[in-house]
């Protein structure tokens, strides 16, 4: 278990308590007034047959003064017993205090517990018009004063003894007591959200305060330093949300989807017909009722035939606007295939509203749906659509303007309106390459598919398709199709 230290906490010394009974409560005393021609006080003798003070206590005030930075020293002897003008050293410390000091106004330097034969207080800076410093040094030979009229001890501290999370170092260049980091947590105060910082544990804590988020490194018990180095489940891990609590968030655009951070949130989009789950290190996007979705994005893709075709993502489904061709021709948005076996999957909807005529009730020939290909022009569709009747197809092209055999085809002339109507409210479409046949399927829930074709790898292409991708046969009109998700797998 950690302790947390409430910010403003310090470590007293003892060598500060003096006894009530004792009318001075101090063994030894320097005072200077210095000034900017004046800068460093006598060199106290600190030794002698009685015990010497080791613990200190330095206060000064100013006057006109502009900048300041004064020091508590210490010095050993030379051979001849006098202070060595060389070995001046800043003394040792503890937590909450600093040597030298550097207030303006005024300022102190608490010290414990080395000891010099020789001691004084030395400014380093100290600016103004005509500034004067008052400076009062009072020492301790011991936890308390020796000199008394009562019953008090007296004595010198010769060790420090920490029971945890305190740990002792008696060292001369150490303060003589600090915190076990292991044990006590740190505080981080970053602006953005936190990353590698430097010498962080596990349990420690970290504030955005550009963000106003607050982290703790989740990493395992016993993760050396850095313990956490990004926002994930087992690294800095979110402690509130941008939704004001709880695992929710605040609706938002696709756009504006904050860092995936706290495992179990859920987001709501304002803009995209998907629901956002975070993972703690990513977002997973689902549509009520068709389960888990891919996103494709617009990225990675290229054309075959792109004319005046445009795509969009600002909402996260792939938006495709393919132009009308005025003839017989395919525009498919492709990318590389994965190695086979594989399958593509992916859930669909697509315009044809503008093929809809008034007196023959269809007019023109459009589709979209999957298609693969190989890089050399060869194309293998699988579309819905209209071409005389309503129809789902599955036919070679020798390339995107030329129709080639053989063609597998289902029509639904006596149900004009099914296919449109499917179209628009989603489907889901499936091409895959089992290393022997590609075959093509649709399924109702994304998860059981139905076959409706398969031919031979290679009886279009040479060593089978290498690319897959979205795709229309505009013929005679425009086709607008979005892509909700699609998974090569």
């Amino acid at each position: 278990m950690r302790l947390t230290v409430l910010p403003g906490l310090m470590l007293l010394l003892a060598a500060f308590s003096a006894q009530a009974q004792n009318p001075t409560p101090f063994d030894c005393q320097i005072t200077a007034t210095l000034t900017a021609t004046h800068l460093v006080s006598i060199s106290y003798p600190n030794k002698g047959p009685a015990a010497p003070c080791i613990a200190w206590r330095l206060t000064y005030s100013t006057v006109n003064a502009t900048g300041v930075s004064i020091s508590l020293q210490g010095t050993t002897n030379l051979a001849n017993g006098t202070a060595d003008p060389a070995g001046w050293t800043n003394l040792t410390t503890p937590i909450g205090s600093t040597n030298p000091a550097t207030g303006t106004n005024a300022g102190t330097i608490a010290s414990c517990c080395d000891y010099y034969p020789w001691i004084r207080a030395i400014a380093g800076t100290f600016t103004g018009t005509s500034q004067t410093m008052s400076v009062s040094v009072l020492g301790y030979k011991g936890t308390s004063a020796s000199r008394n009229t009562g019953g008090g001890g007296t004595g010198t501290v010769t060790a420090v003894t920490g029971v945890s999370p305190i740990i002792s170092n008696n060292s001369s260049t150490t303060p003589a007591i600090s915190l076990d980091k292991t044990l006590v947590a740190q505080k981080f105060f970053v602006t953005a959200p936190p990353t590698n910082i430097a010498g962080n544990l596990p349990g420690d804590l970290a504030t955005d305060t550009t963000n106003h988020k607050e982290y703790v490194c989740n990493a395992p018990s016993g993760t050396a330093a850095p313990a956490c180095t990004a926002v994930a489940t087992a690294g800095w891990l979110l402690l509130n949300s941008s939704g004001g609590g709880g695992g929710n968030l605040t609706p938002v655009a696709f756009a504006s989807i904050p860092p995936a951070a706290t495992a179990g949130r859920v987001q709501m989009l304002t803009d995209s017909p998907y629901t956002a789950f975070d993972t703690g290190a990513a977002w997973q996007y689902f549509i009520q009722g068709k389960g888990q979705m891919t996103l494709p994005g617009c990225a990675g893709w290229a054309w075959d035939n792109q004319a005046a075709s445009t795509t969009d993502c600002t909402h996260g489904p792939l938006y495709i606007s393919y132009a009308s061709a005025g003839g017989t021709e395919l525009r498919v948005f492709e990318q590389a295939t994965p190695a086979a076996p594989y399958a593509i999957s992916m859930y669909t909807a697509f315009d044809i509203a503008n093929a809809i005529g008034a007196s023959s009730g269809v007019a023109g020939s459009v589709a979209s749906g999957l298609c693969f290909s190989d890089g050399t022009g060869k194309i293998l569709r699988f579309t819905a659509g209209y071409d005389t009747v309503w129809e789902v197809i599955s036919q070679n092209w020798t390339n995107s303007t030329t129709v080639g055999i053989p063609t597998t085809v289902r029509d639904s002339a006596a149900h004009v309106a099914q296919v449109p109507i499917a179209a628009r409210s989603g489907i889901w479409m499936q091409i895959a390459d089992n290393n022997t046949n590609t075959t093509a399927s649709w399924s109702l829930d994304g998860q059981t598919w139905v076959q409706f074709d398969s031919r031979s790898r290679t009886a279009i292409f040479a060593a089978g398709p290498t690319l897959y991708g979205p795709c229309a046969y505009p013929s005679s009109n425009a086709v607008t199709q979005v892509v909700y998700s699609i998974l090569a797998q």
